[in-house]
């Protein structure tokens, strides 16, 4: 009788044990993937970014610079002449009002708010997963920078591409150590 009682309460033990450590996994796992759509996202939207922060860059400088033979930007140097040179605040409306640069913001908006959904919804996070976590923000705050150049553009032409450069280089060094510190599915 002793035996059968002992054995009933070994099997439930061990089932219990082998439950928590199973939903433990599966907790590991989802988070991992979630850590995984969320840093991909980033990295697809904050491409998107890049271009966008590129090609403000690359109208603001050829306006700037009155080069109206540039094959990316002479469709946002027409209209923008003002006295035999072009004006670099209507040549960078022209560009905010094409469909190229309304679609492309419009995207990275959208892709913003997801991931801010996402981040939030990623706060109760797995024992052990601290430093991952840390990153993630790290990660967060760097895009955030990314995007809000490309998004609203301000300062001078020298302090936005100073700017630039450097939110493309955090961006890029915070998705970096994510990936590093990433764990893997169990």
């Amino acid at each position: 009788m002793h035996i059968r009682v002992l054995s009933i309460v070994l099997v439930l033990v061990l089932m219990f044990t082998l439950t928590g450590c199973f939903g433990a996994n599966n907790r590991h796992n989802e988070y991992v993937d979630m850590l995984n759509e969320v840093s991909l996202l980033m990295l697809s939207s904050g491409a998107d970014a890049e271009t966008e922060a590129n090609m403000v860059a690359q109208v603001w400088g050829d306006a700037v610079n009155n080069r109206r033979s540039n094959p990316n930007t002479q469709e946002f140097m027409q209209g923008a002449m003002v006295s035999g040179r072009v004006n670099f605040d209507l040549a960078l409306g022209n560009y905010f009002r094409s469909p190229l640069s309304r679609e492309r913001v419009a995207d990275i908006s959208r892709d913003r708010g997801l991931v801010q959904n996402m981040i939030r919804d990623m706060q109760s996070y797995p024992v052990g997963f601290e430093r991952v976590y840390d990153a993630l923000l790290d990660l967060h705050t760097a895009y955030i920078a990314l995007t809000n150049l490309a998004t609203n553009p301000t300062g001078s032409l020298q302090t936005f591409s100073s700017a630039r450069s450097a939110a493309i280089s955090d961006f890029m060094v915070a998705h970096e150590r994510l990936q590093t510190l990433m764990p893997e599915k169990r």
